[in-house]
C-alpha cells in the first residue's frame, strides 16, 4: 500500500493534467453539466428550500467579495456553495 495520500496523489494529476490531455467528449459532458448547475441554479431560486438555504447562508456567511453573476447579494464562494443546496 502507497503511502501517498488519495488527496496529494489527485493533486498531482491535475497539477500535471492539461486540457488537451482530458477527451473531447470528457470536456463536452463538463460543459453541459456546467449549464446545467448554472440554469438549476437560477431556476430554482424562487423555490422554499431554496431560501431558507440562502437565509443560512447570509447568516454564516463572513466573506467580502460578492458575485457578480448572480444577484443575490453573497460573496462568490458562499453562493456556489449554496447552489449544491
Amino acid at each position: 500500500m502507497s503511502s501517498t495520500s488519495i488527496s496529494a496523489a489527485l493533486a498531482r494529476f491535475t497539477t500535471n493534467l492539461r486540457l488537451d490531455d482530458v477527451p473531447q467528449a470528457v470536456r463536452e459532458r463538463a460543459k453541459h453539466l456546467i449549464l446545467d448547475s448554472i440554469g438549476l441554479a437560477f431556476a430554482t431560486t424562487t423555490f422554499n428550500y431554496s431560501r431558507a438555504t440562502l437565509a443560512a447562508m447570509q447568516e454564516l456567511d463572513s466573506g467580502t467579495r460578492r458575485c457578480s453573476r448572480i444577484r443575490s447579494g453573497l460573496p462568490c464562494a458562499t453562493q456556489c456553495f449554496s447552489t449544491a443546496f
